[in-house]
């Protein structure tokens, strides 16, 4: 909601702050007038409170004798600025024709003023009659500001100049000094508004900032883990850090029925039963549900309450979303390893018949691979997080020195409008790179359905960006040789690029293992009826005796592997009609992938 600004000012000069305003087309400045008693009574705050608008953030109090006495405000109210004048028309006059005038015995008067003038008199104790001798007494003529708020001022004018027996003049003033004066007032607050913006805009990227790494911390362990209660539990350490809540459930689904917490409040559990979309708000409206679902079977909800800061529950539940499919990945991975145990088992009792042991054989064979395929999955994932986070690593150390350079300036009131755009442009930079980081993520994990044409550099590309920041900080450089002549395949776009990618990833991996200057050398060679991709690291050679093994299931000599990669590698290029070999050469080993050709582009 964005802020407003209200003038409070005499009912005697509220026509021309109230015109100078309009002429100026303030919407977000509102205008108030309080009694015009000079200070007798004094002014007070109780009495000003019922003038100041909602969401309202800095009063403007325009006046002098009036706010003699008037002090600090209370606490509960916003920022209040006193424009004490030296005389009140100084507001509509420059201060020495004020000075001038009142030294030649003129009484000022303004049209908001003569608009009730007998009432004027009459507040002032006198009737026409008595008011004559004070006027005279006290002054040689009537001189009107005459700032052309009022067509009638001039009648009204005569009529007082009249009834006293006064000489009454005019001067026409207008009210381009009144918007002169309001303008600086004006110009000055919105420039406060956008520091104090900036400030609040950078604070809370901040905050987001530490709220995805901290998620991507958790994120990164879920891959590992193989228990359902143990992936939940560290799901439920996650919710925890990040949002703050008072109450934590999550009721778990098996084959669509809910298997309810006895912790659950009746409400709550209501509400999860009748859930129909991916999130709904809890009745509190300070907490979520949110749906954890894996290829369209519903998992689980997770239900949160009572946030310890609900004002930030939208971005909560932004954040929520965007970690609920790789939530649903690993439930659905321990699930499917706690499956593959259970058959296991139940293999190892069914040994009566020779045709119970092939069917479970057969059954046995079909999980391991849905196993093998989401574990492959879930290690790339895992992989994958970290390469996001050296990606990310140079755009967060540029905002956190953008925002210190904002507080430095601002500490030591350097902080301008021009700085504050040119700030703003260069944070929605960075923050618009992270979050194309993000989006070749998610774009490149999502499966083609059907085989289409497209060229292998496009694919090879995909897979460098993702990887690029890692090779910079370990030194490793990829070395693109496209000399060759331009061709098209035919296969699956992202899947191809998964394969390279674990080409890539074993390179690095072997290179840091020797601990020297490493070298990719990447190269596209086009064939007669096929592609081949050259894929070549100088990180050493694999031993003879384990070459007929590295695309073996479970197979691998490093100490944190998974053993699948290559296995999946080969079932990907097996699909596409394609072909993986790998060899030795020199002082490595090269990758070589074989493709179909697209028709109409083979030799």
């Amino acid at each position: 909601m964005a802020g407003k600004l209200t003038f409070l000012c005499c009912r005697n000069f509220h026509p021309e702050v109230a015109a100078a305003c309009a002429a100026e087309g303030w919407d977000d400045v509102a205008v108030a007038a309080f009694e015009p008693n000079c200070g007798h009574p004094p002014l007070g705050w109780n009495e000003l409170r019922p003038l100041v608008e909602e969401h309202c953030t800095q009063v403007v109090i325009l006046g002098r004798a009036c706010l003699h006495g008037l002090g600090c405000p209370p606490a509960d109210w916003p920022p209040v600025r006193q424009e004490q004048r030296e005389q009140c028309f100084n507001l509509v006059a420059g201060a020495a024709f004020v000075a001038d005038a009142i030294s030649r015995g003129a009484y000022l008067i303004t049209p908001g003023w003569l608009e009730d003038w007998r009432g004027k008199l009459g507040r002032m104790g006198f009737d026409e009659g008595s008011a004559s001798g004070f006027f005279r007494d006290s002054a040689r003529e009537f001189l009107l500001l005459d700032t052309g708020v009022a067509a009638d001022a001039p009648g009204k004018l005569a009529e007082l100049a009249g009834a006293v027996g006064l000489p009454a003049s005019r001067v026409v003033v207008g009210i381009d000094y009144v918007r002169q004066q309001l303008g600086r007032l004006v110009a000055e607050w919105r420039l406060e508004e956008a520091q104090r913006q900036a400030l609040k805009s950078g604070r809370d990227h901040a905050c987001e900032l530490a709220d995805h790494k901290a998620a991507m911390d958790f994120l990164g362990r879920l891959p590992l883990l193989k228990d359902e209660q143990e992936t939940i539990a560290v799901i439920a350490e996650m919710f925890h850090m990040l949002f703050a809540p008072q109450e934590f459930h999550y009721v778990r689904y098996e084959n669509g029925v809910a298997l309810c917490d006895d912790t659950l409040p009746p409400d709550l559990s209501g509400q999860v039963r009748k859930m129909k979309g991916d999130w709904a708000w809890t009745g509190s409206n300070t907490g979520f549900l949110l749906r954890i679902a894996k290829a369209g079977e519903l998992l689980g909800v997770v239900v949160v309450d009572r946030f310890a800061f609900p004002k930030h529950r939208n971005r909560y539940l932004n954040l929520a979303l965007a970690i609920a499919g790789v939530a649903g990945l690993a439930i659905d991975n321990a699930r499917t390893y706690r499956r593959m145990k259970e058959a296991d088992a139940a293999l190892q009792a069914l040994n009566e018949t020779l045709e119970q042991r092939v069917q479970q054989g057969i059954t046995q064979n079909m999980t391991q691979e849905r196993l093998l395929i989401q574990q492959s999955r879930l290690a790339a994932m895992g992989e994958m997080i970290g390469n996001i986070a050296h990606q990310w690593r140079q755009p967060i150390n540029a905002l956190a020195l953008l925002l210190a350079n904002i507080k430095d300036a601002n500490d030591y009131h350097e902080l301008d409008t021009a700085m504050i755009d040119e700030s703003t442009k260069k944070g929605q930079e960075l923050i618009q790179k992270m979050s194309t980081t993000i989006d070749d993520f998610r774009n490149f994990f999502k499966p083609n359905r059907e085989k289409q044409s497209f060229q292998p550099w496009d694919g090879i590309e995909d897979a460098i960006k993702l990887v690029n920041e890692s090779f910079k900080l370990n030194g490793i450089e990829i070395e693109l040789d496209k000399s060759g002549e331009p061709c098209e395949v035919m296969g699956y776009p992202n899947e191809f690029s998964q394969v390279v990618l674990n080409a890539l990833s074993n390179a690095k991996e072997a290179i840091i293992d020797k601990e020297m200057h490493g070298k990719v050398h990447i190269q596209v060679e086009k064939g007669t009826d096929s592609a081949a991709i050259s894929i070549r690291n100088n990180g050493g050679c694999i031993p003879e005796d384990i070459m007929p093994k590295i695309f073996d299931p479970y197979f691998t000599t490093k100490e944190k592997g998974t053993g699948i990669g290559l296995y999946m590698s080969q079932m990907i290029m097996g699909h596409m009609d394609g072909d993986i070999t790998i060899c030795n050469v020199e002082d490595g080993v090269e990758v070589r992938l074989t493709l179909p050709q697209a028709s109409g582009h083979a030799a």
